[in-house]
Parts: structure tokens; C-alpha cells; sequence
């Protein structure tokens, strides 16, 4: 569910409902989150290396291409969190990241090679093309400054717990819609933290140019007015190009977690409230 709602929802740069790529479309992020629940629900039974080998296994034969492999990395642990410990909090996730193996690694390794991302690159120690020699926690806090999905591992999923999910309740809280609220949390971790996928397939720069994008959509009050909604609707055409360099791919990812805590803790009722009176 997290996964078909993020999909669905009109997050500027991404695949959306009314957005494609030429080699991406909705649906196909639709097939993906089928995918990936039914791997997802057999996950009590696996270590989080498997599941994140047996959603990319999935998606690639059945999808044809890349969707979720970053989404698949970072609910993993979650997910495993849940099931292990009754319960989804910092504490729980702590434990899930700390009983992670070599055996992860190689498993998640495959998977990456598997799914191919943008802008994967190569790294001197510990490149996913090798068989590895650390745990995968360990390998992920080796490349935490350089990527959020690896950030979140080595630091405990700090933005999904002290960030991402809170934004989303209180972007409810204050009367939005349900998939307005999930925009506006993308666009708030967008402007926190410059997406990383944009960083890797151009430069830092440039992330951190779009960060600042986001943050004058925020400015004008983003899901929440009417001009912040027209100056989101602005930003989804400067982020647009043939070749999709500028898609905030990670804050998707990022995104996609807080509402995975979110439906795990709130459960779904949510989803059906409407904007409160009043609310523009």
C-alpha cells in the first residue's frame, strides 16, 4: 500500500498517474508495488538480504525494469523490524540493522546489479560488482555520504522516524488531503535533503539546486494554498527533460518509507478523511 499510494500521488519530477518517462510508466510502478507486497508478506520467514534479492528478482522478470530497487532496500529492514519485534519504532529497527550479515550484502548486491539503477558508479572499496567482505550495515554507512537509502541505515532511519513520518501526520493534521499530504511530504524532504539520485546522475550542485526549488514551492505555502499548488505544478515542468536527469528518485524512496511507518502505526483509516472545512 505505501508503495501503490506514493506512486499515486503528483510528486513533482517522478513517474505519476498523468507523468511518465518514455521507458517508465504509472503503471508499471503499480505492478511493481503487487510485486513487492506478495515478496513483502513472505518476509517473517527471510533474512532482509532475500527479500530485497526477491523483490528485484520479481520486478526485473516480470516489469522489465527498474522501479523499486531503492524502495525494496530501505522497507526491507523495516519490514523485518515489524515482524520481528511486534512493532515499528527506532528501537525495533535498530536491532533488525545490527543482526544484519555479510550474507545481506551479497544478497542486496545482487540485487542492485540485477535492477542497474541511474547513476550507480563505481567505487574502489566495497563496489557492489564484487562479492563483499563487510556486513551490509557496514557497507551502507561506507556510502552514507553519498546516499540517503544508505544514510537511513547507518543512522537508524533518522529521517523516515524524525522527519518523514512526522511531516505526513501533521501535513493530515492540518487538513490535507490524503495524496496532498504525501506531496507535501516529498516536497519537505526534497528541500531537507537534496536528493542523492540527482546528486549521482549529475552533481551536488545541482541536487542541492533543486532542493532549493522545493523550498520556494514550501515557501508559498506548497500543498497547502492555491499558489503553492500552481508553484508545484511549475516545478514538475522545470524538473521534466528526455532523459529524466532531474527525477528526485531517492525522496521518493524516502517518501515511500514515512508512509510505510504511517500505515504500519495509523493503520489505513487516514486514507479515507477528507480535507477539513476551511482548509484551501
Amino acid at each position: 500500500m505505501a508503495c501503490l499510494v506514493e506512486a499515486s500521488c503528483e510528486k513533482p519530477g517522478n513517474v505519476t498517474p498523468t507523468r511518465q518517462f518514455g521507458d517508465l510508466a504509472f503503471v508499471d510502478f503499480l505492478h511493481a508495488a503487487v510485486l513487492m507486497g506478495a515478496v513483502f508478506g513472505e518476509a517473517e520467514r527471510k533474512e532482509v538480504g532475500e527479500t530485497v534479492l526477491d523483490a528485484a528478482t520479481q520486478i526485473h522478470r516480470n516489469v522489465r525494469t527498474n522501479t523499486s530497487i531503492g524502495t525494496a532496500l530501505l522497507l526491507a529492514p523495516l519490514a523485518h523490524a515489524y515482524y520481528r519485534k511486534g512493532k515499528l519504532n527506532a528501537e525495533s529497527a535498530r536491532a533488525t540493522l545490527a543482526a544484519l550479515s555479510v550474507k545481506d550484502a551479497a544478497l542486496a548486491y545482487r540485487a542492485l546489479r540485477l535492477a542497474n539503477p541511474g547513476g550507480l558508479g563505481r567505487s574502489s572499496a566495497h563496489d557492489v560488482r564484487k562479492r563483499p567482505t563487510v556486513t551490509l550495515l557496514r557497507a551502507m554507512k561506507l556510502a552514507a555520504d553519498r546516499d540517503w537509502i544508505a544514510y537511513e541505515y547507518a543512522h537508524n532511519y533518522s529521517i523516515t522516524f524524525d522527519a518523514g513520518a512526522p511531516e505526513l501526520a501533521a501535513a493530515l493534521d492540518k487538513g490535507l488531503e490524503f495524496r496532498d499530504a504525501v506531496t507535501h511530504t516529498y516536497l519537505r524532504l526534497l528541500y531537507l535533503y537534496p536528493d542523492s539520485h540527482i546528486a549521482r546522475r549529475n552533481t551536488p550542485a545541482l541536487a542541492l539546486q533543486v532542493s532549493e526549488m522545493a523550498g520556494q514551492v514550501l515557501g508559498k505555502g506548497g500543498m497547502h494554498t492555491a499558489e503553492g499548488r500552481r508553484a508545484a505544478y511549475e516545478f514538475d515542468h522545470q524538473l521534466r527533460s528526455p532523459d529524466h536527469h532531474l527525477n528526485p528518485g531517492s525522496t521518493a524512496d524516502l517518501t515511500a518509507a514515512a508512509l510505510f511507518v504511517h500505515f504500519i502505526n495509523h493503520g489505513y483509516q487516514s486514507l479515507h478523511t477528507n480535507a477539513k472545512p476551511g482548509a484551501e
